[in-house]
């Protein structure tokens, strides 16, 4: 909230397991700017996502993604 009134603007970097059931875990920051700002809340949102999972040979399995 201080930072939407400050009108701070950034980014955070995320790595991330996606589940062979579509779910997210193992949620690390990798890079914010500024630091110590958005992280927090990057977590949370990202550990809500869900994704149709990756597949080997048609069976879903799990899988290491990095998103800014």
């Amino acid at each position: 909230a201080d930072a939407a009134r400050r009108g701070t603007e950034g980014y955070v970097e995320v790595e991330f397991v996606i589940g062979a059931d579509g779910k997210v875990s193992s949620v690390n920051v990798v890079k914010a700017e500024p630091a110590r700002v958005f992280e927090r809340e990057a977590v949370q949102a990202v550990r809500r996502w869900t994704f149709n999972p990756a597949t080997e040979g048609g069976a879903p399995v799990e899988s290491r993604v990095k998103r800014r």
